[in-house]
């Protein structure tokens, strides 16, 4: 019996332990996704503003 319930404890921590390294994977998957669309959401803002000085150079 104390055999098999350390049998089952060694797999509960292994698979804790493996939800916890795939935890991590994908917040740095999500903080990758999240560091890439603030950068293009910085080249879109400044190409906006690039086109309206070009506009408002162009209505002169």
């Amino acid at each position: 019996v104390s055999r098999d319930l350390q049998a089952r404890i060694a797999a509960v921590d292994e698979a804790k332990a493996e939800a916890e390294q795939e935890k991590l994977r994908k917040e740095e998957c999500a903080s990758n996704a999240l560091a890439e669309q603030e950068l293009i959401m910085e080249k879109v803002v400044a190409e906006s503003k690039q086109l309206k000085e070009q506009a408002e150079k162009n209505s002169k």
